[in-house]
């Protein structure tokens, strides 16, 4: 009855019945102790997977055995890193070690079955650069407007420990925005309604992560801006005014125009912004003003302000 090849895969050995004569060639394991003429046992690759690691990788051997349809095989492997032994065993995975780019890693199989017995050596392997790794990416703040300037927020680190550099591009209702490649969209660049993302990718000196999106955000309402600086003092001897400039990023209209806190007698119009005050000669001192400017969408802005109110000369007496 012919007997049948036994087969050990990835990981450990692969064991094959039959009179081949193949042994590694340049670039393959070599042979360091040779079996006898008459002994069938021979290895025929040894070698590292991944064979173009990195630090994260888990290292693993692949052993290919032709052995003439022996079923005992007994295998030992001791692994070196930068040429000093780190571990030696059976087990076939290396176990986590503190590899850094440019570390060396070779492994060496030491074979019995009993009869023959015979040691070889992998090729060596080295730590290639890790990428970088954008784990996450965010928009701030939340929600975005037309009238405030959006930060793209990345989430990255390098294996490595290498300087992380970002590329960006930003995204208005699914199309890329013309000349935004920066962490910063400016003011203005959106409109309420509009959905805005941010794309990015992580790069090291020599490698780029993934690109990775942030969650979609719907632009809201903006609030009015206040373009103007109040007085402080009055405007003639007994009056004050001040007009109240505004705008609203969302190009809303008509702006609304409310006196929030003042004293009596101060009137606002509602919709000129221009504030009144004829002063009575009783008032004197500091005098708190607040004013609010609304959009059509009810969103507001505030302005706080103090007068101060002196009078060179005392009233003059009424009779």
């Amino acid at each position: 009855m012919r007997q049948l090849p036994l087969y050990l895969f990835l990981g450990a050995i692969l064991a094959c019945g039959g009179d081949g004569s193949r042994s590694g060639n340049s670039g393959e394991p070599r042979l360091d102790t040779a079996p006898a003429a008459s002994t069938p046992l021979e290895i025929l690759s040894l070698r590292i997977v991944p064979e173009s690691p990195t630090r994260t990788d888990a290292l693993a051997v692949e052993l290919r055995v032709q052995n003439a349809g022996r079923t005992s095989i007994q295998v030992q492997y001791a692994w070196h890193h930068n040429a000093q032994l780190v571990q030696q065993g059976a087990e076939t995975r290396l176990a986590p070690q503190e590899l850094k780019r440019g570390d060396e890693i070779q492994v060496t199989a030491n074979i019995w079955d009993g009869a023959s017995r015979l040691s070889f050596r992998s090729a060596p392997v080295q730590i290639r650069n890790s990428p970088p790794r954008l784990d996450r990416l965010a928009l701030d703040p939340l929600p975005p407007t037309s009238g405030s300037e959006l930060r793209a927020v990345p989430y990255a680190r390098d294996p490595d420990g290498d300087p992380v550099e970002f590329r960006y591009r930003w995204l208005r209702n699914g199309r890329e925005i013309a000349g935004a490649t920066e962490a910063r969209l400016p003011a203005g660049r959106l409109r309420r309604g509009d959905r805005v993302r941010v794309s990015a990718s992580a790069m090291d000196a020599s490698a780029e992560s993934a690109w990775v999106d942030s969650a979609d955000e719907t632009v809201s309402n903006s609030a009015p801006a206040i373009r103007s600086s109040p007085a402080y003092a009055p405007t003639t001897s007994n009056r004050y005014e001040y007009q109240v400039v505004a705008a609203d990023p969302d190009g809303d209209r008509p702006l609304r125009y409310e006196l929030v806190e003042g004293p009596t007698g101060m009137q606002l119009g509602a919709y000129s912004g221009l504030v009144r005050w004829e002063i009575p000669r009783s008032v004197s001192g500091e005098v708190p003003v607040e004013v609010a400017v609304i959009d059509p969408q009810g969103a507001e802005v505030h302005q706080r302000f103090a007068l101060r109110i002196g009078w060179d000369t005392p009233p003059a007496n009424r009779d």
